[in-house]
Order: structure tokens, then sequence, then C-alpha cells
């Protein structure tokens, strides 16, 4: 099975957009924005919607999936909090308000929470994998972040949607690199999972814009 090192991309604030009071599109001028788009490369991240004023009407976010599936989610406008996505996003191509009453100083961001690619075994005939995982920022220094691993036996693919039946194990944390934490949970199922992920539920100890780098280390295994 490949292995997998992601850096999980930052910003404090207005990563998506910074605060607009635009009905209809919304231009993608934040900092993670490059050439008009979001995109996630590896991970594919949950959307927060932010605001300090009493704001009313929809926000459509539009993007794809890892695997290019055309998806969108409409989200409730924030009311001088913050809300997020249900779904998780790849890439990010367009933002659009509708019914919009209030100030309009809304701004959009991606969160701490994000998932991997499905890793797909390359050997079939098993039922588990043995697995290690660790984190660190730039500096080496120590990042807490919280993990779920995940299985699904649904197709992957292209013209695919999100698994339904994706199972979730328990929680595990992790801080640096000279503290991996490692086991072998995954296993006897009736037949092998067509893929594993990372879902990674929040990430702390982020000084500045350092990044955090995620190492998972993984090869199948009968249970």
């Amino acid at each position: 099975m490949p292995n997998l090192k992601l850096v999980p991309k930052y910003a404090a604030t207005d990563g998506l957009f910074t605060a607009q009071s635009t009905l209809g599109v919304i231009p993608l001028d934040g900092s993670l924005v490059e050439g008009g788009k979001f995109n996630g490369g590896d991970l594919s991240y949950k959307v927060s919607l932010t605001s300090t004023t009493a704001e009313t009407g929809t926000i459509t976010i539009f993007g794809e999936d890892q695997y290019g599936n055309t998806i969108s989610e409409d989200i409730a406008a924030p009311n001088n909090n913050t809300r997020e996505s249900v779904k998780y996003f790849n890439k990010i191509l367009r933002v659009f308000r509708s019914n919009m009453v209030g100030a309009g100083n809304i701004t959009g961001n991606i969160t701490g929470k994000c998932v991997s690619t499905w890793i797909k075994p390359s050997e079939q005939g098993f039922n588990g994998i043995s697995w290690d995982i660790n984190s660190y920022n730039t500096e080496g220094t120590e990042n807490v972040c919280t993990y779920l691993l995940e299985h699904t036996l649904s197709a992957l693919g292209k013209g695919h949607p999100e698994p339904r039946n994706i199972n979730t194990h328990d929680a595990f944390i992790t801080s640096n690199a000279d503290d991996p934490v490692s086991g072998n949970i995954d296993g006897n199922y009736g037949w092998p999972p067509n893929g594993y992920r990372i879902r990674v539920v929040d990430y702390t100890g982020l000084p500045g814009n350092e990044a955090t780098t995620i190492e998972f280390n993984s090869k199948v295994v009968s249970v």
C-alpha cells in the first residue's frame, strides 16, 4: 500500500475569501486561493463561514471531491457565529450567496478538519492493515493532531459519490515525529475493504503559518 506524507493547508482567517457584501458570486480572494480557485491537493477540507454581524441567506459552495466528481452544499449564512460544511471539498471553484440580509461581513476559510485521499490496497486477499502515524511542524516541534482511521467497502473513483458506508475506528492522538502512534486495529471483515483513509478531526499547535506534516505508513496484513 502507498504511504502518505500530508501537509494540511492552514490560514488563520480568510483562507477562501475576505469579508464580502456581495449578493451573487463571491470572489475567491483568500490567502489559500490560486488562479481563482482553491485546490486541496491530497486532502479535502470542510469549509467554514464566519460573521461578526447578524446575517441571513444561503451560501452555496461549488467544487469537486478528490476524484473530480462535482459536489455542492448550501450553508445557512452565519449569524454572528461560525458555520461549517458537512461535506469535504478537494477543490472549491465558486461560491454564491442568495437571499442576503445583513451587513455582508462574511469571511470564508477551511477548517482543521480534513480527510486524506482513499488508499486502495495494492494486494488482494488481505483483510486488515498495520499502520503507524506521526505529526510535526516545520520546526520539528510538537503538534497535537486527533485522527480517525476509516475504511469503506464501497466502490471508489470517478463517477462514484462519497461512500455512505464509511466505518470509523477509535480516535487516537499523536504529537511529534519522536512519538509516533502505531497499531493494527483494522481487520476481521467478511471481505477486504476497498480503501482506507485518515480523517483529521482537528489539529492544534500551529505557531504562525508553520505547516503540520502528517506521515501515515501502512501495509496490508491478514488478521
